[in-house]
């Protein structure tokens, strides 16, 4: 086999693997998700973690605007809007609207 072919196939190879491991990665991110949804919880997508700035607020206004608020054991809450629900310790995320449960 002469170098020109040798690199034609080695450079082939490469091309091959690469995208095998892009199509793994993403079919296991689209797992994880499944995954969760199948669990009862929300997708990576919906999510909004509550920061440390939105941890440390002093006062939260007293506005209606229901989010739900997921806990470490994967059990939620209804809270009367994001910065009551990031003022719990005890919530790790949360999601636009009332919780289903």
């Amino acid at each position: 086999m002469t170098n020109e072919k040798v690199k034609w196939v080695l450079v082939s190879v490469a091309v091959l693997l690469s995208a095998s491991m892009i199509a793994v990665l993403a079919i296991g991110s689209n797992g994880a998700d499944n995954e969760d949804k199948a669990h009862g919880l929300p997708g990576e997508a919906e999510r909004n973690y509550c920061t440390p700035e939105s941890r440390g607020a002093d006062m939260c206004i007293a506005l209606y605007d229901p989010v739900c608020g997921w806990h470490e054991d994967g059990s939620s809450e209804t809270y009367s809007n994001s910065c009551v629900a990031c003022s719990e310790e005890k919530v790790l995320f949360w999601t636009e609207g009332e919780c289903s449960q």
